[in-house]
């Protein structure tokens, strides 16, 4: 669920061209990727030395660029394949298998099972993200409906803004020059 709201903050923040903070500077800068492995954002030179370092060599398949965000050459399936896989709350040596929907999705592995956990409502946390996926992306398709909608209203009310400034301007001078040739007239009148 959290992968389709992180695609599209991730998205948004990359696309909005504003400095974030760099996880690698401690400084606000602008950045060219993001690492879900540090969770944080990269400047150039921390992106640059991410891929390249043996130190990160392990983050490279969990840092994603700014272009491919841009471009949106990254998909859900491609973001979710970046993050790490979730650790167990309680044993986070443990990949997370398991999730108890009776403490909100908490993610477990099989010991909990028998521990805390046991007795409680727990489902495969594959088929849960993957149901949760499939609401969001519907939820998602009806926003980008939405926002195609917002835009065309846009356009609509910046040509009626034009139209209406227009016909303003139109019936001024119009009213200024109908004015222009009363007063003439007065003038005239009054002349003789």
């Amino acid at each position: 669920m959290i992968n389709i709201i992180e695609y599209i903050q991730l998205q948004t923040t990359l696309n909005d061209e504003q400095a974030q903070q760099c996880f690698g500077y401690s400084k606000t800068l602008r950045v060219s990727a993001y690492c879900f492995k540090c969770n944080g954002f990269l400047c150039k030179a921390c992106h640059r030395f991410h891929v390249t370092s043996k130190i990160t060599e392990d983050h490279r398949p969990n840092t994603v660029a700014v272009e491919d965000v841009a471009s949106k050459r990254v998909s859900f399936d491609k973001l979710a394949s970046l993050k790490e896989a979730p650790r167990c709350y309680t044993h986070s040596e443990k990949v997370s298998e398991l999730c108890c929907k009776t403490c909100s999705n908490m993610p477990i592995c099989v010991a909990c099972t028998y521990g805390n956990h046991k007795s409680q409502d727990i489902y495969e946390v594959t088929a849960l993200a993957n149901e949760n996926r499939q609401k969001l992306e519907q939820k998602l398709a009806e926003v980008y409906t939405f926002e195609g909608g917002i835009l065309q209203m846009s356009d609509k009310l910046d040509k009626i803004k034009s139209d209406l400034n227009a016909a303003v301007s139109d019936k001024l001078k119009s009213t200024q020059m109908h004015y222009s040739r009363m007063e003439k007239r007065t003038r005239e009148k009054l002349q003789f």
